[in-house]
């Protein structure tokens, strides 16, 4: 069983190159290139860094960055996917790294991405190695060159990627505060990433961060051992302290397949945008009646647009500013001198329009 398990992680890059095309340089709009040859592992590695949007707005403001792993096949459909969650107010702005293989994709993700050396494949187990390179060379030139706030660091990854996202999870806990693991190869090695979270879990009971996980459903009725739902179990009895997670089997989708939808919700989970907390006494000074018929109420803590039928919560960026969390847009509420509300603006992708108040 061992032996089926292993043509299966070995043919899955074959999919995966199918899927996503070597990306040549340029193609990734706004994206800066960065080539470098690790002095840890003397490996090449190609990095593609995508800033936010708001990030030439302001020479002070800070920003979690997010790293991508098999950029040269993932990088352009994250990005994709970054851009529709950003236009929905479903994620905070951040930096996205991708960290991507040149040449030999195949022989440098099954090297980099396992953490330990099997006999299947004598250039395996080099996880150890790769995280030290993320760590101390990669990481450094990102927040040595770019606004970071160097508290919130995420790592995504899917398949042997996924492997190794939780390799780092357990094996350098404060590196990465977000993870997400999307079909991840809990097979390899005979399940070593089960004995490594046993092995920690001895050591500690603490774990500050967020973990999303995913895989298809298809995945788990082919597998005739799948494993995905007890390492989720396996996670459950830890019962670690400051632990957040998300698990999803997506219906009908297979290791690919899954792998689109689940970087969108994985994303959301971990970088998702946090309302902020706005006092009942500010709120009431918004509520009322204004142009176009809108009609703003407060319930407890909360803003709310009235429309008869129903009620739309608004969830505050600040003070001032308020979102609807999938719709896109931002609404600011106006002042005039004398800091009394007269109307609200609101600045669309459609376009802006400002709505005064009546009552």
């Amino acid at each position: 069983m061992q032996n089926f398990r292993w043509v299966i992680y070995c043919c899955l890059p074959f999919v995966f190159s199918a899927a996503f095309p070597q990306l040549p340089q340029g193609e990734i709009g706004g994206s800066k290139i960065v080539k470098f040859k690790s002095r840890i592992n003397s490996q090449d590695y190609t990095l593609y860094i995508k800033l936010p949007p708001s990030y030439s707005d302001s020479s002070k403001k800070r920003y979690p960055v997010m790293y991508v792993l098999d950029a040269q096949w993932s990088f352009v459909p994250v990005m994709e996917i970054r851009g529709g969650l950003l236009y929905d107010n479903l994620i905070c702005e951040a930096i996205f790294v991708g960290i991507a293989f040149p040449e030999n994709y195949f022989a440098n993700r099954n090297r980099d991405f396992t953490p330990t050396r099997t006999s299947m494949d004598s250039a395996s187990g080099g996880a150890p190695k790769f995280i030290e390179v993320i760590r101390n060379e990669i990481m450094k030139k990102i927040d040595s060159g770019y606004r970071t706030d160097r508290v919130n660091n995420g790592l995504l990854g899917g398949s042997s990627g996924g492997l190794f996202v939780l390799y780092a999870l357990f094996n350098d806990p404060t590196l990465f505060n977000s993870y997400v693991a999307n079909s991840p190869s809990l097979n390899y090695d005979d399940g070593v990433i089960f004995r490594s979270e046993q092995v920690f879990s001895k050591k500690s009971r603490v774990l500050n961060a967020k973990l999303f996980l995913s895989t298809g459903g298809y995945e788990e009725e082919i597998d005739p051992f799948p494993l995905f739902n007890k390492f989720n179990d396996q996670l459950k009895e830890s019962k670690y302290e400051g632990l957040k997670t998300e698990s999803l089997v997506i219906d009908k989708m297979g290791h690919v397949s899954a792998g689109f939808y689940a970087i969108g919700r994985g994303l959301e989970f971990v970088f998702g945008k946090q309302d902020v907390m706005v006092d009942s006494v500010i709120l009431d000074k918004y509520a009322g009646h204004y142009e176009q018929g809108l009609n703003f109420i407060r319930t407890g803590n909360s803003l709310y647009l009235d429309m008869g039928v129903k009620k739309i919560r608004l969830s505050a960026a600040t003070h001032d500013n308020f979102y609807f969390a999938g719709g896109n847009g931002m609404a600011e509420f106006t002042k005039d001198d004398k800091g009394k509300v007269i109307g609200i603006s609101f600045k669309t992708a459609d376009g802006n329009f400002f709505s005064k108040r009546v009552d």
